[in-house]
């Protein structure tokens, strides 16, 4: 897919799991880093959270991968994603 001219993802989660971190990169999961927010847990209320782009996209099309991280979560569940919705600048 191409990003260009896209500036954040709205990441519509589950929030069913113990919660973390999201990072969007692309060429693959240990690619480029081109934005990353909090990822909600159960007890979070907001489950829907922005992810802006903080670096540009490069040209054409790419894979992408969310890549979800918690280095506390000792084997539990982060939480699932329900939709991605693309915003243009």
């Amino acid at each position: 897919m191409t990003l260009q001219g896209v500036a954040q993802l709205t990441i519509f989660t589950k929030g069913f799991g113990v919660g973390g971190k999201i990072e969007l990169r692309v060429g693959s999961p240990e690619g480029t880093l081109l934005g990353e927010t909090r990822f909600p847990g159960k007890d979070d209320k907001e489950k829907n959270v922005p992810l802006k782009l903080t670096a540009a996209a490069p040209p054409g099309k790419q894979d992408i991968y969310l890549v979800f991280r918690n280095p506390d979560a000792k084997g539990n569940f982060l939480g699932g994603v329900e939709k991605l919705e693309f915003l243009s600048e």
